[in-house]
Order: C-alpha cells, then sequence, then structure tokens
C-alpha cells in the first residue's frame, strides 16, 4: 500500500466496514521510498494510522538502507529487512553483527526477515536475531506441519 492510497476514500470506506470487535491488529506494510518521499504526508497518514490501531510495517528496506530507519521515530510497529543471498558468506562490514544490534535496538519481535527461500535465510536471521520470517521456506514449512497435524487427528 502507498501513503496516498490510506488518505483515499476507498481506504475510509474500507476502515468504516470493519468491525471494531477484534483485538487482532490489522498490519499496513509501506514502502520506504514512499515514506521518504513526502515526509508531511506519511506523518499524517501515520497519525491517522494509529489513531485506528492500524499497526505500521515499513517494507523495501535492504541490507543496504537499514541503518538509515529509525522505527520509533517513524511511528513504525515493524521493519521488514528484504533478504538477498548477498548477506551471507563471509564479509568484511560485520552485517551479522550489525543487524543483531539494529534488532536488539528494535526489537525482536519489530523485524521481519522476508523472501526467505532458503534454509540458509532463516539460520543467518536467527544469527542476527530475527524471530520473525516471511518466504517460501516459512510457506513449505507450516503447510508440513499442517499437513501433519490432520494426519495425526485423521489417525486418532
Amino acid at each position: 500500500m502507498n501513503v496516498s492510497a490510506i488518505l483515499s476514500l476507498e481506504f475510509l470506506a474500507f476502515d468504516n466496514s470493519l468491525t471494531g470487535n477484534t483485538d487482532e491488529k490489522i498490519i499496513i506494510e509501506l514502502q520506504q521510498i514512499d515514506i521518504f518521499d513526502d515526509m508531511a504526508v506519511y506523518n499524517f497518514a501515520a497519525s491517522f494510522l494509529r489513531q485506528k490501531k492500524y499497526a505500521i510495517c515499513i517494507d523495501g528496506v535492504t541490507h543496504l538502507t537499514f541503518p538509515f530507519i529509525d522505527r520509533e521515530r517513524l511511528g513504525a510497529d515493524f521493519i521488514k529487512i528484504i533478504w538477498s543471498a548477498d548477506m551471507a558468506g563471509d564479509r568484511q562490514d560485520n552485517l551479522v553483527q550489525r543487524m543483531k544490534d539494529f534488532v536488539d535496538e528494535n526489537g525482536a519481535n519489530s523485524v521481519i526477515l522476508c523472501r526467505c527461500d532458503t534454509r540458509e535465510s532463516i539460520e543467518w536471521g536467527q544469527a542476527a536475531g530475527i524471530r520473525l520470517f516471511r518466504g517460501r521456506i516459512v510457506e513449505t514449512l507450516l503447510e508440513s506441519m499442517a499437513n501433519a497435524n490432520r494426519q495425526t487427528s485423521a489417525a486418532s
């Protein structure tokens, strides 16, 4: 979603259609580039979202841009880091430690590593202190667990 969509009549209609009796939050993902394009408009939209009890996730963050993101100052609940294979391996820039410091500063339940398609991505994220993951490997594991539970239930 982009910032201008939050301020649209369509989003207001969507918001009005929701019932207020749920304890679950809806997470609105906004691209970092859209946020920084017009900070005043973002701050207005973020204030609206917080007032309406939505959670905000800054999306599109890479291993090159994460040091420039201040989650609290931006009023976001989550930051989604895009995994790429060049994050792994023997690096000279201490990326794992820098990411671990970032996760410690922002909270392990606020940083999501996405596009995790390999075991290596999950292991790297865990080494960096990340606990929240998205990607094909996560979906595959969840599907396998659900199938195993269905088989166990059917056998009982």
